[in-house]
């Protein structure tokens, strides 16, 4: 088993690429940020159909500081960002949704729903435009908290 923070992330993934928005035709891929050559394919997906989501490894803090284990975060933060190149993708070869509707996306199919790793809900805190002089950018940014389990050595 992974880490609990990882397979936070990869059940996040899952959970997108699952959604009749994210798999129709053209898919808009869901990429966890920890890949190992994931410019490359963020640039590929960008040039291709115009727009990609990426999940970002998930944060965690402790707002009071506890002896107590396992330890127990009172924030986990997963941040999705959406990377939109607008001319290509609202194309004829790009997906037509635009970014913040992906964005909205993102927050529906995340906020309220309680990955098995941790147990706890998602709730959303925003959805944020970020400056970037080539692409259109979203970060949409769900929390919970929660104890993460003792981690194993990946094979």
């Amino acid at each position: 088993m992974a880490s609990t923070l990882s397979t936070l992330q990869s059940q996040a993934v899952t959970r997108l690429q699952a959604q009749t928005f994210f798999k129709s035709t053209p898919v808009i891929t869901v990429l966890a940020e920890n890949r190992k050559d994931i410019v490359t394919e963020v640039q590929k997906l960008i040039g291709k159909i115009g727009i990609v989501c990426i999940i970002g490894t998930p944060r965690a803090r402790q707002d009071t500081p506890q002896k107590y284990s396992p330890p127990h975060f009172s924030r986990i933060e997963l941040v999705t960002q959406i990377v939109e190149n607008v001319i290509v993708n609202r194309a004829a070869s790009g997906s037509g949704q635009p970014g913040s509707l992906v964005a909205e996306a993102v927050a529906y199919y995340l906020t309220g729903w309680a990955p098995a790793i941790l147990g706890n809900a998602l709730l959303i805190e925003s959805i944020e435009p970020i400056e970037d002089e080539r692409y259109v950018i979203y970060e949409v940014t769900n929390f919970t908290g929660g104890a993460i389990a003792a981690p194993t050595r990946e094979e």
